[in-house]
């Protein structure tokens, strides 16, 4: 597991003088006054989890921590990793925008606009505070027309939504056969045949198989305008 940060962090040229990394003169970290004990605890649990290969059963808080030091601290490998399982367990699109503009997740932002939008309920305080009022101005506007015209249609940008990065990224996570647990599947025969034989069918019941984060035909409607807009 690898970090840009620390790596560069203890290159020759980015050491000090007297050296820096030694038990008398350690490497200051500039930036770890930012970081809370819950946050280095939940940084931990993944990532002894991942030496194993086990799913690490966290609630989505404890992810979206972990998110931010992985982020803060540039392993790339590790944040993909948090951020696919981020995908499917964070349901919530104001906290997907939040933890998007934190840790510059931006594939989910649109989505998340888009359900905020197809909500129908009226603009919140809340959401003007995290969306910033450029951002709030914006779908504020594309909420109204939409709820004028009873919503968007998503046949008239198709091609548009099709080719979005949202939609690129396949509707299920990436299956690890490793964590694959089997069932058995029973095959319904007539009565002159032989009566339900078991067949064994690998079927993955974990996490790497849930669906991702999805929107309904009036979501992808409201995104295909939200991608339109310049000023999103």
């Amino acid at each position: 597991m690898a970090s840009e940060v620390f790596r560069d962090m203890l290159t020759d040229e980015h050491l000090g003088s007297p050296k820096e990394g030694t038990e008398e003169n350690p490497i200051r970290m500039e930036k770890i006054s930012r970081v809370s004990l819950s946050q280095v605890k939940a940084f931990y649990k993944i990532v002894n989890c991942r030496r194993f290969d086990a799913e690490p059963t966290l609630p989505v808080k404890q992810w979206s921590e972990a998110l931010q030091l992985a982020t803060m601290w540039g392993f790339e490998a590790l944040r993909k990793f948090i951020i696919d399982h981020l995908d499917s367990l964070l349901d919530d699109p104001l906290s997907r925008i939040e933890l998007a503009d934190q840790c510059g997740v931006k594939e989910w932002l649109h989505p998340a606009y888009a359900k905020l939008c197809a909500q129908g309920t009226p603009p919140t305080v809340k959401e003007g505070r995290v969306l910033g009022l450029e951002r709030f101005a914006a779908l504020c506007r594309i909420r109204e027309e939409g709820m004028k015209n009873g919503g968007y249609s998503v046949d008239d940008d198709l091609d548009l939504v099709e080719d979005h990065p949202f939609f690129k990224r396949g509707g299920y996570r990436n299956h690890n056969p490793r964590r694959q647990q089997r069932s058995y599947a029973y095959n319904n025969y007539d009565n002159d045949s032989a009566s339900g034989l078991a067949q064994e069918v690998p079927v993955c019941q974990q996490k790497c198989c849930k669906p991702r984060f999805e929107l309904n035909p009036r979501e992808k409607g409201y995104l295909a305008a939200i991608a339109k807009a310049i000023d999103l």
